[in-house]
């Protein structure tokens, strides 16, 4: 069991470098995204046609509030839709040369 473990946490300070790239990514999305969303919410401010993008966010929040006592405290991840969705998509990007390797 201890050669499992150590083969988990390979670190000195016993964490996973799984565990400190995961740390990073949502910061790296989030700057990443960060104009595009700028230019989106500029664009929808000054428009009329697309000013209802802006409501999105605080009618999905009001929606979930309202049904706050009927969602679930926890689910098992759904593994099998995720396949069903990313399978499809990753063969679409390798068709366009997106992925070099091989799945």
């Amino acid at each position: 069991m201890k050669q499992a473990f150590a083969k988990q946490n390979p670190t000195p300070d016993g964490r996973s470098r799984r565990l400190k790239v995961s740390r990073w990514q949502p910061l790296f999305w989030r700057c990443a995204l960060l104009f595009p969303f700028y230019d989106l919410i500029r664009f929808a401010a000054g428009s009329e046609l697309y000013s209802y993008i802006l409501l999105i966010p605080f009618i999905s929040g009001y929606l979930v509030w309202l049904k706050r006592h009927n969602l679930p405290l926890a689910s098992p991840p759904a593994r099998g839709t995720a396949a069903a969705f990313l399978m499809p998509g990753r063969w679409c990007s390798s068709l366009t040369g997106w992925f070099s390797v091989p799945i």
